[in-house]
């Protein structure tokens, strides 16, 4: 088992349930945040420890895990995803995922494995500036946008193409609806024909108005 533990990238650890305390940590850890089993001692335990090292609010609550698992409040084993400060100040991003073992109603340990999802993160975060970007240019061009589905419903409809619909006056009214919801039918027909053409077959329309 040390073996296995000691090739894993993942920091795996167990915490006493009675004490709350660390009561093993992997190589991985200290390669991970930089702090040894002596260090955190030092520094006054554990929660001491994740005080030090998480980031933002989280830093400020109660240790959540081991205070609901010592209640016996037993759920999905949870998962925490949190900004950790390493010893050498680096940011790093931490999927944490622990399962409780109980004898009876006693918390007898928590097993768990932290995981470095730094690279994920930053390319959720880079993905969300861009759709913000996105939103924020078709939301203030002066003309009509909008994005259809598939099945020929509107899934974006910037202000100036809610303006064209009398009695609209919020991008939700639109979403979801087709143009035989918008328009009369003749008009609805045509335009669903010029969808077909731009969606199914991938041909484009240009200059109609």
């Amino acid at each position: 088992m040390a073996r296995i533990t000691s090739s894993i990238r993942d920091a795996i650890y167990s915490i006493d349930g009675r004490t709350g305390e660390f009561e093993y940590l992997s190589p991985a850890f200290e390669k991970l945040f930089g702090y040894s089993a002596s260090d955190i001692k030092a520094m006054g335990g554990r929660w001491a420890f994740l005080k030090t090292v998480i980031q933002g609010d989280h830093a400020a609550m109660p240790d959540p895990v081991v205070n609901e698992m010592q209640r016996g409040k037993v759920g999905p084993p949870p998962v925490w995803e949190r900004w950790w400060r390493s010893k050498d100040g680096s940011r790093l991003f931490i999927e944490d995922y622990s399962v409780p073992t109980y004898d009876g109603d006693r918390l007898v340990r928590v097993d768990g494995v932290l995981r470095d999802i730094t690279e994920r993160r930053l390319a959720e975060e880079e993905v969300e500036r861009e759709r913000v970007l996105l939103r924020t240019l078709i939301d203030n061009f002066p003309y009509a946008i909008y994005v259809k589905d598939r099945n020929f419903r509107k899934v974006i409809a910037n202000p100036i193409d809610v303006k064209n619909f009398a009695g609209l006056s919020s991008e939700r009214e639109i979403i979801g609806k087709t143009d035989f919801d918008l328009y009369p039918k003749e008009i609805a027909e045509r335009l669903q024909a010029d969808d077909r053409r731009v969606i199914i077959d991938g041909l484009p329309i240009i200059g109609r108005e």
